[in-house]
């Protein structure tokens, strides 16, 4: 294991879960991976004694895009999740400066989110909604990357095709991530300039993965598409309706979802099934809706880390969805008065008398032991 460093100032901020365990110098927790921080004196508190584990195996053997994944040893989502974004970062620093390996850490890249999704669904689709809260934008294009794998794979697609669609996942705003904190910050209305860079953007990431050698038409059409609207409203070419490849419909629904989930300068974050709902409201109007259905199915109208109200004034965390035979699985964290529980209480609602109120968005969020609750 490598050896705990300090952690750095700007990783830790009030309301944004902690991507990781922190310790003290003498190596005892101070909070688990997941603990939201409440407060600015709890924050400063972390800044002056934390202590995390940096991310490990930077420098293994690549996993190849031949690779068969199910042939690969399971992975813990949540352990890994440091890692993925450290792998991210470098990943698109190598596109961007197109390095000789920068197609290699991207569909290392790919694999490694593909396996996540195989060892864990459940754990992979909780990360989407417990760090929904502050997400970096590293962060949501991971989401982007999670969703897409679930939708393609619930759309039936093949191995390669998967792998073509969350590797354009991966690195459709990779020409605007520049702007993009400052974009998602500001309540101000857009000035002409800032939509100049919005409407670019799709060409210029696919322009920055051809020059990096990757060239697969499927991923640079996607990446080019997924601002296209099936009405021809969409940009930068105006494109309607079949002309629109469905890879690039998955990756802008699966963008569209984690905006609205995500807080933003000039709004609240939508709860879960408000985002759905105004995802299917979307599909009535779009003649092409296999993809809308196939995020349903995936998410469905609990999905895991999402917040719930129970009738009985419970608050509880999703753990599992209510899939087939399976009952929905909620851990309540705190009782009706929004006292917490020492222990989370596992309930279990098959439909028959349904437990829930409502889903629920609180800022902040409640304080998570991932460990404890979602594996």
């Amino acid at each position: 294991m490598s050896q705990p460093v300090q952690v750095a100032p700007d990783l830790l901020e009030v309301g944004r879960p902690l991507l990781w365990p922190l310790y003290n110098a003498s190596y005892r927790q101070l909070a688990p991976q997941g603990h939201v921080i409440q407060t600015e004196g709890e924050c400063e508190r972390f800044r002056a004694q934390g202590y995390y584990h940096p991310p490990e195996r930077l420098e293994e053997v690549l996993i190849s895009e031949a690779a068969a994944v199910d042939s690969l040893n399971p992975i813990d989502p949540f352990t890994e999740y440091g890692f993925l974004l450290v792998a991210l970062e470098r990943a698109l620093d190598a596109l961007a400066r197109g390095q000789k390996d920068a197609r290699q850490r991207l569909m290392d890249l790919v694999q490694r989110v593909r396996l996540a999704g195989m060892s864990n669904p459940e754990a992979c689709l909780a990360l989407i909604h417990v760090y929904a809260a502050r997400p970096s934008v590293h962060e949501q294009t991971l989401f982007y990357a999670f969703l897409c794998w679930f939708v393609g794979s619930e759309l039936g697609y093949e191995e390669e095709a998967l792998q073509q669609l969350v590797a354009a996942a991966l690195s459709a705003n990779i020409a605007l991530m520049p702007f993009q904190d400052r974009l998602n910050a500001s309540r101000n209305t857009l000035s002409e300039q800032q939509r100049a860079i919005i409407r670019r953007h799709p060409e210029r990431s696919a322009e920055v993965l051809t020059a990096a050698g990757v060239a697969d038409e499927p991923i640079t059409t996607a990446i080019r598409q997924h601002h296209e609207e099936w009405d021809g409203s969409g940009y930068p070419n105006g494109l309607r309706a079949k002309a629109i490849s469905q890879p690039a419909r998955i990756l802008a629904m699966a963008e569209r979802y984690v905006a609205l989930i995500t807080r933003r300068a000039y709004r609240d974050r939508y709860r879960t099934d408000d985002a759905l709902r105004y995802l299917l409201d979307v599909a009535r109007q779009d003649p092409n809706k296999a993809h809308y259905r196939a995020l349903y199915n995936t998410l469905t109208i609990h999905p895991p880390g999402a917040l719930i109200q129970l009738k009985n004034g419970e608050t509880a965390v999703v753990a599992k969805r209510a899939l087939g035979e399976r009952p929905l699985e909620m851990l309540c964290v705190a009782n009706p008065q929004g006292h917490f529980y020492l222990d989370p209480i596992l309930r279990r609602d098959d439909g028959t008398h349904s437990l829930v109120e409502q889903t629920v968005v609180t800022e902040p969020r409640p304080s998570l032991d991932l460990a404890r609750l979602l594996r």
